[in-house]
């Protein structure tokens, strides 16, 4: 397993989490200003998780060979950039501010 975190520029958007099995989250997420986190939830990293934002109307996968040489997946938002996703794999947890 790994821990996905959705972290900055977040806004209440839905958000459904999907691996090839079944719906792990199906809701809102909003980022908390004070600590930068929005929502994290365990993942299977055997398996490609797919993460849709019906805000923007895209969907970005979480590809299972990556995923499992790690322990914790950070999406960041960036409305703004040509990239609006950011993902980070790491095995380092990192803290809240």
């Amino acid at each position: 397993y790994g821990i996905l975190f959705f972290t900055q520029g977040f806004k209440g958007e839905e958000i459904v989490v999907k691996n090839d099995n079944e719906t792990l989250y199906k809701g809102s997420v909003l980022t908390n200003k004070r600590t930068g986190l929005a929502k994290n939830m365990r993942i299977l990293n055997t398996e490609e998780t797919s993460i849709y934002d019906k805000e923007t109307k895209k969907t970005i996968y979480i590809k299972g060979d990556k995923a499992r040489k790690h322990k914790f997946i950070y999406i960041m938002k960036d409305t703004d950039g040509e990239q609006p996703y950011k993902i980070t794999y790491s095995d380092k947890l990192r803290p809240a501010k």
